[in-house]
């Protein structure tokens, strides 16, 4: 009885899911607690965002009306009504099969019965739910524009659940900041049915602020009656806030730019974090002798004593805060004072005004020394990032280019002063060596002609050197597809010149008098090896050798340069970049390589393909021959033998050609999959009966499945070669008597496919070639075969994306297991495959 009981109800359970017909189950008011696919797929929704949802938010008002006097009305049962959605797309027969207390049985049928149309709106349903931005429909033939329809972008985005936001006017993100002139802006679109546009700010349920870039289109019916106005929200907060920094950025540059006073400036940054940070008191230091000079604004619930005596407390000298020469110099968030040693007075004084944590900023001048810092205590337990961290640091570069504007004026300023002192000393010594200077005037008249000769012959030299730099410099300058580059015994690059500079974004003026240490695109392997090959030529030595860098070769020369004394004091290195003769020689030995390679594969073609075809020929003509002997009557058993024998063979020679085609079409590049919908169950049935012919005396073949039906929209071609592959192997290699198991198992997105023998097996020493071309192994060299098969079927299993794989042992048998997707999806390149 329990027995059957299971059975029945396993069976209504089947029903219930694969019927094309769509069922419901209700309450007296609608309220769904199952449905089934196709209920969902004629719908338009997901099976599990109908369960829990009552079937009138998804009918138009008056179809609405109708379910609950179909639900309700006594006798209804049997009773039938045609039904709309909310958008009035889609029509629905709806019938009530049953009808017992509070529980409803519906019966749903596509008026038009197109499939593909319901698949095309229930994807456009996920993709609507699915984009990050939100997207409302809002019903124009209903008084105050109800929300019928919200995506979760827009629960996301406004933090409101879509029981809170459906059959409400959106005027509620609104709060009480009705006074935008896009308020009204909107409501004369939504007047006059127009499409709006425009950015305005709402308010989230926390009450939070961003703001809304809204896009409103209206849509009508074929009558061009207004029915629908759609909503298309974007949160640009993070743009408009952006917007108004750069514009506080600007006027902050105005006021350094007109020389306001440090601390003024410093009050405006401060102001710009407050507005933009939550939770923070910001305070600025200026370090003047090592000591913090603190700027600070008193904001009600922090004095600016108080403010002033917490930042102190951090670089006290007495202070206990953790890592303490990191804060001076380093970024430094802390996001619980409770959790770490801090000065006891700072402690007090944060759990007095609940501050939770702090972070300390230093501010870097422009040659990298700390000139002060910039904190912010916080009330919660937040760590600046992203849009934060980024406004931290403009302001930050802000206090530091304010603050070195803020000395130099100052300075220059105090520079007027000594330099008007300077100026009268200095009046004073002139006077005095006005004197001396006349003195010696008469004395330099005497050397001037002495002077002049001299002047000459250095002019005449200094143009004999010039000439000589120039011609050098035109020598390496143009030095072809390569460079010339001299350092000296302290690794500094002396001279550098060549066309390959502007290859390896070398600059002339940038790298000369630096130590190769400085230069950004040596790494460290480079830099060690460039200074070892200095020293070795500083020595004398003149090395020859092949440098590898950035994708480029180059042959590098060194010789020393001596000087007067014939001593070592540069090294000389010439680079010539020889990548392209590199690649040339690569290419031609690759080339050498394939020739040899393709000679090789067309003499174990020919040798292999003579005796193939050999076998299966001779078969076929021996049996011919025996049929024209044998044709008289009584002889039909032993001609239909012959008759089996040559259709045995013919396809043993359709296989051969098939595997050569197939290899062909794999080298070319051309053969691409084209999946269909087909029931795998079935097609496995049909190949099973056409290979039973193949089958040695007494062998058996034996077909499993887990499901009755398998359906895949995979390539059926590519999927019976692989098959006939393998199991033609599992019949060739096992002895007669033998079973040969082929087993399907649906497996999620995936199928499985395992093909058993109990044959000769594979010798271990030899899986490692299993899969290469023309590869036969030991013990299967006498019998027939092309050893393209394996090959084939590896590379048609990877173009489906798939896997094969094999256990083996000597003796006892073989197992192969090819796992495919159940799907192959197509994408704008190529076909690409996946379950």
């Amino acid at each position: 009885m329990m027995e059957n009981q299971f059975l029945d109800i396993t069976l209504l359970q089947s029903i219930f899911e694969s019927t094309s017909e769509g069922i419901l189950i209700t309450d007296s008011q609608g309220m769904i607690s199952r449905a089934n696919k196709s209920a969902a797929l004629i719908l338009g929704e997901r099976v599990g965002e109908l369960v829990n949802r009552n079937l009138g938010e998804i009918l138009e008002p008056r179809s609405k009306t109708k379910l609950l006097k179909l639900l309700n009305k006594d006798g209804g049962k049997n009773k039938t009504q045609h039904l709309q959605t909310k958008m009035g797309l889609l029509d629905v027969e709806l019938k009530l099969a049953y009808k017992e207390k509070d529980i409803r049985v519906l019966l749903l049928r596509d008026v038009f019965l197109n499939t593909s149309k319901r698949k095309m709106l229930q994807l456009r349903n996920i993709a609507l739910e699915e984009v990050d931005n939100g997207i409302i429909i809002a019903d124009a033939r209903l008084p105050d524009l109800p929300i019928i329809y919200c995506n979760n972008g827009f629960v996301k985005m406004t933090g409101y659940s879509k029981q809170e936001i459906l059959n409400k006017n959106c005027r509620f993100l609104q709060a009480d900041d009705n006074g935008q002139k896009q308020v009204e802006d909107i409501r004369l679109a939504l007047e006059q049915g127009k499409p709006f546009h425009d950015v305005l700010r709402n308010y989230r349920k926390d009450g939070s602020l961003f703001w809304n870039e809204l896009h409103i289109t209206p849509v009508h019916d074929e009558a061009n009656r207004l029915c629908y106005f759609i909503g298309m929200q974007n949160d640009v907060t993070i743009a408009m806030k952006e917007a108004l920094i750069k514009e506080r950025i600007r006027g902050i540059m105005e006021m350094i730019a007109k020389l306001h006073p440090l601390g003024e400036i410093s009050k405006e940054i401060i102001g710009v974090l407050k507005e933009q940070l939550e939770g923070v008191n910001p305070v600025i230091g200026y370090l003047d002798q090592g000591q913090h000079v603190w700027i600070q604004v008193d904001d009600g619930s922090l004095s600016k004593q108080e403010l002033e005596k917490m930042a102190s407390l951090l670089f006290s000298e007495n202070s206990k805060t953790k890592n303490k020469d990191k804060v001076l110099a380093q970024e430094v968030c802390v996001g619980d004072i409770s959790k770490e040693k801090v000065d006891q007075g700072f402690r007090e004084l944060a759990l007095k005004h609940q501050i939770l944590g702090y972070c300390c900023f230093p501010i870097i001048s422009s040659e990298n020394d700390v000139i002060g810092h910039l904190v912010l205590l916080n009330s919660d337990l937040g760590r600046p990032v992203g849009f934060e961290m980024e406004l931290l640091e403009d302001m930050t570069n802000l206090a530091s280019i304010a603050s070195e504007h803020h000395k130099k004026t100052h300075d220059l300023q105090i520079g007027k002063k000594q330099l008007m002192e300077q100026a009268k000393k200095l009046e004073e010594r002139v006077k005095e060596r006005t004197k001396e200077v006349t003195n010696t005037v008469q004395k330099l008249v005497e050397v001037n002609l002495h002077l002049e000769r001299q002047i000459k012959e250095t002019k005449d030299a200094e143009n004999k050197a010039n000439q000589s730099q120039v011609m050098l410099a035109a020598i390496a300058q143009n030095f072809p597809k390569g460079a010339i580059i001299v350092f000296n015994s302290n690794y500094e690059i002396v001279y550098v010149e060549g066309e390959e500079m502007k290859h390896i974004d070398m600059i002339k003026e940038e790298a000369e008098g630096r130590s190769v240490d400085d230069i950004p695109f040596f790494n460290k392997h480079h830099i060690s090896k460039i200074k070892e090959d200095i020293q070795e030529t500083l020595k004398g030595k003149r090395l020859s050798f092949e440098l590898g860098f950035e994708k480029k070769i180059y042959a590098v020369n060194s010789r020393p340069l001596y000087d007067a004394n014939q001593g070592h004091v540069l090294a000389l290195f010439v680079y010539n970049n020889i990548t392209q003769q590199k690649r040339v020689e690569r290419e031609i030995r690759f080339a050498l390589k394939k020739e040899q390679e393709l000679n090789d594969l067309k003499s174990r073609f020919v040798s292999m393909a003579s005796h193939e075809f050999r076998t299966p020929l001779s078969a076929i003509l021996s049996s011919a021959i025996l049929i024209a002997k044998q044709n008289d009557l009584g002889n039909e058993d032993k001609i239909e033998r012959y008759v089996e024998r040559i259709k045995s063979n013919v396809r043993n020679l359709v296989v051969i050609l098939n595997d050569f085609l197939s290899l062909d079409k794999l080298d070319e590049g051309k053969l691409q999959p084209n999946p269909q919908l087909f029931d795998l169950v079935q097609f496995s049935k049909t190949l099973i009966e056409e290979m039973k012919t193949n089958t040695k005396e007494g062998q058996t073949l034996k077909f499993t499945h887990n499901d009755e039906d398998i359906l895949v929209y995979i390539d059926p071609k590519l999927l019976s070669h692989i098959l006939i592959n393998l199991m033609t192997n599992a019949i060739k290699y096992s002895e007669e008597k033998q079973e040969v198991i082929l087993d399907v198992q649906n497996n999620g997105n995936q199928v499985v496919l395992t093909i058993t023998d109990n044959g000769i097996g594979i010798p271990e020493k030899e899986r490692q070639h299993l899969f290469e071309r023309f590869f036969r192994a030991e013990n299967a060299l006498n019998i027939q075969g092309t050893g393209l098969g394996l090959h084939i079927v590896k590379q048609y299993v990877t173009l489906m994306e798939g896997t094969v794989n094999y256990k083996s042992e000597l003796g006892k048998g073989t197992t192969f297991t090819v796992k495919l997707p159940k799907k192959l999806v197509k994408n704008e390149n190529n076909l690409s495959y996946r379950g």
